[in-house]
């Protein structure tokens, strides 16, 4: 028997249902047929339609695949084949709020292929405020925001111009201080032009500005792109700089956040362009003539809706000489300084001790060296530095919509920049540590063969690595220091003294140390040094006091009595300096340069005094540090001394200034410099490495504060004051791995410009 085909009313029973049924089978067949060939031939239309734009867009834009563009291509001899130029142009791209980590998300092809053809940074630091308007005009100048001028997006001048808030007035050429790379190359008999760039618009130095257009955001990125090779095509214009600007990803992490869907969007979409581009400049066989730098400003941080932060709750915000805008930089401005009390501001409640949740809260004196957020009158007296995601606010009317932002410590992950850059005059398969921005001009500098530059920031040398031809840098002019005495005759007062041992010992433990050079631009003739077992005391007899201790940290020096009275006075026979009595000095309130656990401490040549609550708290933690780093990693140098700094502007100040304030002056801050070899394996001399490669360095500059007005976690208030060898040089006017001897230049400069992006690593203890 025949089954009965089920229907939705259920099964039938008669021959009628039978019937029935089979009729309704047979339509609903047929309407079946008819849609599987409605959608076969939807199908086809797409699938043609899909074909058709592809094949328009080749047409169009001539985007081959990246596989078969010349460009990416193993083979390099594109690099040499093109005598279009004389000296190859540089095509400057940046790509606003591309943060370093979007690269791991492998949404980006062309930029990653270019990294990997050419040379690239690990992430490359923006400077502080990470914000776009500040960073843009940094990487033209090589300058901190601080020197330029632009120090935020949006800000105040309280020099009593009309125009006296930035964002209403940026063509205004007061605002844009010193010299972009487009009038660098001018003034050097180049051509230059911008396809839109804060400051390109305005006549800084008096000079044209160098903008094609001024800026409007509804111009296609492909139109900019084919105006861009235009140029590079134009015999007439002959440019030798071309720099161009791309809004994306920024824009889209501040609707949606750096882990949205649209800026994974946008970064697709500014990696298509930049495909395009190379594909533009490889079918003109313009690509073995031009150096390409591919950058971004900075990066993209999710804002945290909890971690909003008011004004009002510690500011009267009505008050007219309060200048304050909303945004990731708490920076408080007032229109007349000089009646404001920021002591008293300061005693809030809301403002001290604040545990760094939301923001560190920093006046001129304390904010740290690394950030260079302080010489500038534009610079409020008072700095919240917000934490990572949190967003200051006049009051509780105002609000953002936006789920991103930037501007916040440029030392974090989510602030990186990205550089990449290829060409004839690059190196290929470089990969470099992190970098500062400010390196960027001087490295346009030597790519552009320009025989003068101005003023900058940046390290001559600093980015030399990824030049095949880098220009010969001139190591400064140095003296070695002489001895302070021929032979010394130690004076001891209080108890349990050990016996100090100079570098003339004939003990098995003792090394000398090499000599010391010091530029010749601190006027050497003042200073003398103490040769030690171990270590090198550089001694200061205008100002009394020690300028440098350099020390050689190996197996500490058991049962040192750290409750002891001793003092020891080693220029005891010198006019400049002596120890009258005993009392005088008290070791309570001394800061000694020396390691805690070695003899010298006692030695009062190599002290200074200071604050009891500094010397007791921070500076002992900065001890115990160094103590576990000694044990940890067996041996170390240290560099330490003190920074005088009257002005809160992290520059070298003379003798003369700091007396002129003081007879008996005090440092503002102590730097310390931590040197090792990362495989241990030291040259003869003991203070380099047989493997440069495997220097590693660590520079804190502590303020000489009796306490840390934000209350911070001691290692974590450490860390926010550690920054590079370079700042210690500018407030001190020394400069370290100067023997090249011991420190090739290449090596030097990298230890020099290494910012301190962590605390090393600590033996893991029960």
């Amino acid at each position: 028997m025949l089954s009965v085909p089920d229907t939705p009313e259920g099964n039938g029973h008669d021959s009628a249902a039978k019937s029935g049924n089979s009729l309704a089978q047979r339509k609903r067949d047929q309407h079946r047929r008819l849609k599987v060939i409605l959608l076969a031939i939807v199908a086809l239309l797409l699938l043609l339609l899909i074909i058709a734009v592809v094949i328009l867009i080749v047409i169009l834009l001539g985007r081959p695949t990246l596989d078969t563009t010349e460009f990416y291509n193993t083979n390099r001899g594109w690099q040499d084949s093109c005598q279009r130029f004389s000296t190859p142009p540089l095509l400057l791209v940046s790509f606003d709020g591309f943060q370093a980590g979007y690269l791991s998300r492998g949404l980006s092809p062309a930029i990653q292929k270019i990294f990997d053809c050419g040379s690239r940074a690990e992430s490359m630091l923006p400077s502080y405020p990470s914000i776009t308007f500040p960073n843009h005009y940094t990487i033209v100048t090589g300058l901190y925001p601080e020197s330029h001028g632009v120090i935020n997006n949006v800000f105040f001048d309280n020099s009593g111009d009309e125009d006296d808030v930035f964002f209403k007035s940026t063509k205004n050429p007061k605002w844009w201080q010193g010299e972009p790379i487009w009038n660098t190359a001018r003034k050097n008999g180049k051509n230059a032009t911008v396809f839109f760039w804060p400051g390109s618009e305005v006549p800084i130095q008096g000079m044209p500005p160098p903008a094609f257009l001024s800026f409007n955001d509804s111009i296609p990125f492909s139109q900019r792109v084919d105006q861009v090779v235009h140029w590079l095509l134009d015999p007439q214009k002959e440019l030798s700089l071309i720099s161009m600007y791309f809004e994306e990803p920024d824009r889209s992490g501040h609707q949606m956040g750096p882990a949205s869907d649209k800026v994974n969007s946008a970064i697709i979409y500014v990696d298509a362009m930049l495909n395009y581009m190379m594909s533009e400049l490889d079918r003109n066989g313009l690509l073995g003539c031009i150096n390409i730098v591919v950058v971004s400003d900075h990066g993209m941080q999710r804002i945290r809706s909890d971690q909003t932060v008011y004004f009002e709750d510690f500011l009267d915000v009505k008050d007219p000489n309060v200048k304050v805008f909303d945004g990731s930089l708490g920076m408080i401005q007032f229109a007349d300084p000089k009646h404001v009390n920021v002591s008293q501001i300061m005693a809030n409640e809301r403002l001290k001790c604040q545990e760094g949740f939301l923001y560190r809260a920093y006046t001129r004196e304390t904010v740290p060296k690394r950030y260079h957020f302080t010489d500038n009158h534009r610079i409020g007296p008072i700095l919240l530095d917000a934490t990572e995601g949190s967003e200051f606010y006049l009051d509780r009317n105002r609000s953002w919509s936006g789920k991103g932002d930037h501007g916040y410590d440029n030392r974090l992950k989510s602030m990186r920049a990205i550089f990449g850059a290829v060409g004839p005059s690059i190196k290929s398969g470089i990969t470099m540590p992190p970098f500062q921005n400010i390196e960027l001009y001087n490295f346009f500098v030597n790519l552009l063969e320009l025989e003068t530059s101005a003023p900058n920031n940046g390290t001559k040398g600093a980015l030399d690595s990824l030049l095949l031809k880098p220009s010969k840098v001139v190591d400064a002019p140095t003296l070695t220091v002489i001895a302070c005495r021929e032979e010394y005759t130690p004076v001891t007062c209080g108890h349990t003294c050990h016996p100090i041992e100079f570098s003339s010992s004939v003990s098995n433990n003792c090394e000398r140390l090499p000599d010391l050079d010091v530029p010749t631009a601190i006027s050497g003739e003042n200073l003398c040094v103490v040769q030690l077992c171990n270590a090198s005391l550089l001694f200061d007899k205008q100002l009394k006091a020690p300028k440098m201790v350099v020390s050689v940290l190996g197996t500490p020096i058991p049962n040192i009595d750290h409750r002891s009275d001793c003092q020891i006075e080693v220029l005891a026979s010198s006019n400049d300096y002596l120890l009258k009595n005993c009392s005088e000095a008290s070791q309570g309130s001394a800061v000694s340069l020396f390691s805690d656990d070695d003899i010298y401490r006692f030695i009062v040549n190599g002290q200074f005094k200071s604050d009891p609550k500094f010397v007791n708290g921070i500076w002992q933690s900065l001890l115990r540090l160094v103590k576990s780093y000694r044990k940890h990693y067996k041996r170390l140098v240290m560099y330490s001394g003190p920074i005088y700094d009257p002005n809160a502007n992290g520059k070298f100040v003379t003798n003369e200034e700091i007396l002129k304030r003081s007879n008996s002056p005090y440092p503002t801050h102590i730097f310390v410099i931590l040197f090792r070899c990362g495989n241990n394996f030291w040259n003869p001399v003991g203070t380099a490495c047989t493997n440069p490669d495997s220097s590693e360095v660590m520079t804190i500059l502590l303020p000489t504060t009796s306490e840390d007005f934000n209350c911070l976690h001691l290692e974590e208030y450490i860390f926010h004051h550690a920054g590079r060898v370079r700042d210690v040089e500018l407030a001190t006017g020394l400069e370290f791995f100067a023997d090249r001897a011991l420190f090739d230049a290449q090596t030097a400069v990298r230890l020099r410009t290494k910012m301190t992006e962590e605390l090393w690593q600590l033996e893991v203890t029960d």
